[in-house]
C-alpha cells in the first residue's frame, strides 16, 4: 500500500473555495487502485488542510498521476485556493488494528485523523517498530474508538515513518490521549528512539473523504 500525505496552506478568505474544490476528488472512487481519502483542518492550524491518501500499489498510483490526475485536478481549479501544498510519500509497513478491519473500511466514521510524523535516530529503528507493534497498537485497540490505521515508511528517508490512525470522534481520540499518552511515552521510550516528531490532529471535512475499490 502506498499512503500519500497531502499538505495545503489556505488563506481564510480562500478556505471555503479550497473545501469546494477538494470535493471534486470524489472522481477519485472510480480510479484503479485506489483505495481511499480522507482529510480537513490541522486543530492547531485551521488554515493548514491536510489530506491522507491511500493507493493499492506504485504502479497504480503512477498511473493515475499519469493519466488521471491533470483532468481532476484542473476541473477543481484547486491551484487557484491555496498558497503553498507539500506531498510526501511513504510505504505501508503494516495494518494497526482497531474496531474495523483496515483503513478503507475507517474512512466513512472516521472523524478524526492522528498523524506522528518520527524521524527515528540511527540504531533505534527496530526498538521503534518493535514497541510500535507492542506497545502502543494494543493500547489503541483496546482505547475504543481508534477504528483503524497505517505503519508507514517514507520513500525518500528511511529512517522516517509515518503513524496515521482514524478515531470515530474527536472526544475518543482526546478521552486516549489524557489516559493512555503520557505513560506510553515513557513506556516505548520515545525520548531515545525519536529525533524529531511532527504531529497533526485533524478534524476530518465529511465531504472530503473518498472510498475506493
Amino acid at each position: 500500500m502506498i499512503v500519500k500525505l497531502i499538505r495545503c496552506k489556505v488563506s481564510e478568505e480562500s478556505k471555503e473555495n479550497f473545501s469546494q474544490a477538494q470535493a471534486e476528488w470524489s472522481a477519485l472512487a472510480d480510479v484503479e487502485g485506489f483505495l481511499g481519502q480522507s482529510g480537513g483542518w490541522d486543530a492547531k492550524d485551521s488554515n493548514l488542510a491536510v489530506i491522507v491518501a491511500w493507493w493499492r500499489d506504485q504502479p497504480t498510483y503512477e498511473q493515475f498521476m499519469r493519466v488521471n490526475h491533470g483532468p481532476i485536478f484542473e476541473k477543481s481549479q484547486q491551484a487557484d485556493t491555496y498558497q503553498s501544498c507539500e506531498v510526501d510519500g511513504w510505504e505501508a509497513q503494516f495494518d494497526i488494528p482497531g474496531e474495523v478491519e483496515n483503513v478503507q473500511g475507517a474512512i466513512p466514521d472516521g472523524g478524526l485523523i492522528r498523524l506522528a510524523w518520527c524521524k527515528v535516530n540511527p540504531g533505534r529503528v527496530e526498538h521503534f517498530v518493535e514497541v510500535q507493534k507492542k506497545v502502543w497498537n494494543p493500547t489503541m485497540a483496546s482505547a475504543g474508538g481508534m477504528l483503524a490505521g497505517v505503519f508507514s515508511r517514507s520513500v525518500q528517508d528511511e529512517n522516517q515513518y509515518l503513524v496515521c490512525t482514524l478515531w470515530r470522534t474527536i472526544s475518543a481520540h482526546d478521552d486516549y490521549r489524557e489516559r493512555h499518552l503520557s505513560k506510553l511515552r515513557d513506556q516505548s521510550e520515545v525520548a531515545r528512539d525519536v529525533a524529531h516528531l511532527d504531529g497533526y490532529v485533524v478534524h476530518v471535512e465529511p465531504s472530503w473523504r473518498v472510498v475506493g475499490e
